[in-house]
């Protein structure tokens, strides 16, 4: 088993901004409380203190409600001017509310945010002029001008803020989406997997089934007639059975292993045992020949090095062929197996003369409604190539192109879907 992977720890400050995060109302109340330290400070009377604790109680609210809570400030500063109560008393939490509102209100409030600021402080210089006249202290105007020019820079704080929250947003929303595309892809790798091994089993069982049924017919017959010829006899003929019983377990263990071995050493074609190429060919065809079917292998051009799956679809597109062969044709059956290496592709051609049945026989029973060529032509379709099936003569024939440069790798991001070859 493969050791899970080790778990990054979280830094500090990341710790630390979670939990500020999950205790927004917390943090909230306690920046009211500083909030409303300085406002107290500089209260003189009972309606400064009760306009501070109402403007600074409701920063509790700030990044829940903040249009309530910019409404509620500016409602106390308001009645701060026209009371002509202690100027500073709302100073800091109209900017506190300011930079919420920019930061976690609609778009819109953080502009009205800043131009209800500077509007404030030039109602409250009004004020002050119309009170006091003309000779009003420069140093009260000068802090009403920096006052609004504090409020500015607050709102435009409460605005990078925004635009980093909504990067940090976009960014999550990227990681969830890869994510998923990512269960998607294991998903499908999971299904071609899947799909790769039902054709390795039908390939498997397929011919070796039809291998022992037809040993097994020829055996009984030639036990019915004692017609065994010289060269056969029933302990031969069992025992090819036999073996080929054995090499099908055999395989079929090795394929089902595959779906419990979570760590193996992969090969190219995905297996985790070597499998057949081209080179066994000639050991199938020999087989075929044992059990009566008589098959010619013809090879014409200079054979080549192939992809450890290109060669087993080889393989495996031959076999498949010869078994339909040995099902329908029967034994006996005259085959021919034609493998030619062109300049850029294996040709492979596999033909039948047609029936060696007696008549009104019956062939093996157990086609499979045809699913080997389905998987014959996904297999080679996979690999670029295409699949051509159908009669000819009075038999069967089937043709198949595999190129020798392999089909173009599919992207991780957008998975090749090879379309079935149409014959």
């Amino acid at each position: 088993m493969t050791p899970p992977h080790p778990v990054a720890p979280v830094p500090a400050v990341d710790r630390v901004a979670a939990w500020l995060r999950a205790h927004r109302i917390a943090v909230d109340a306690v920046v009211a409380a500083i909030a409303a330290l300085p406002s107290l400070q500089l209260a003189r009377t009972g309606l400064d203190v009760v306009l501070a604790v109402v403007a600074c109680a409701a920063l509790v609210a700030r990044r829940v409600r903040p249009v309530t809570v910019g409404l509620v400030v500016a409602g106390v500063g308001v009645a701060a001017i026209l009371t002509n109560s202690t100027p500073g008393i709302v100073v800091v939490a109209v900017l506190v509310t300011g930079y919420s509102l920019a930061a976690y209100g609609p778009l819109w409030s953080g502009v009205a945010a800043a131009v209800v600021s500077v509007a404030g402080a030039g109602l409250m210089l009004l004020v002050t002029t119309l009170r006091i006249g003309p000779a009003a202290p420069l140093a009260v105007r000068s802090v009403l001008v920096a006052a609004a020019v504090l409020a500015v820079t607050v709102w435009l704080g409460g605005a990078l803020r925004r635009a980093g929250r909504r990067n940090v947003e976009h960014l999550r929303e990227r990681a969830r989406l890869l994510e998923a595309e990512q269960a998607t892809q294991e998903r499908l790798a999971r299904m071609a997997e899947r799909a790769r091994i039902a054709r390795e089993m039908h390939d498997i069982v397929a011919h070796s089934l039809s291998v022992i049924i037809v040993q097994a017919d020829g055996g009984r017959v030639a036990a019915a007639n004692d017609g065994f010829g010289p060269g056969t006899s029933p302990a031969s003929m069992f025992g090819d059975i036999a073996d080929t019983g054995r090499c099908a377990l055999a395989d079929i263990r090795a394929l089902l292993g595959l779906l419990h071995e979570d760590d193996r050493e992969e090969t190219d074609d995905g297996l985790g045992a070597p499998q057949p190429g081209i080179d066994a060919i000639p050991a199938l065809v020999e087989e075929q020949r044992r059990i009566g079917t008589q098959v010619r292998l013809v090879v014409t051009g200079e054979p080549r090095p192939l992809p450890a799956g290109t060669a087993l679809t080889a393989y495996r597109a031959v076999q498949e062929a010869l078994t339909n062969t040995l099902k329908h044709a029967g034994r006996g059956a005259r085959a021919m197996v034609e493998l030619t290496w062109h300049a850029d592709h294996l040709a492979i051609a596999v033909v039948d003369e047609g029936s060696a049945r007696p008549p009104g026989r019956p062939p093996v029973a157990g086609s499979l409604g045809g699913h080997g060529l389905r998987g014959m032509r996904e297999r080679v379709g996979a690999h670029g190539g295409f699949v051509d099936t159908g009669p000819e003569g009075d038999g069967f024939a089937v043709r198949l192109r595999l190129p020798y440069a392999a089909p173009p790798t599919p992207s991780p991001e957008r998975p090749l879907i090879v379309p079935r070859a149409i014959t």
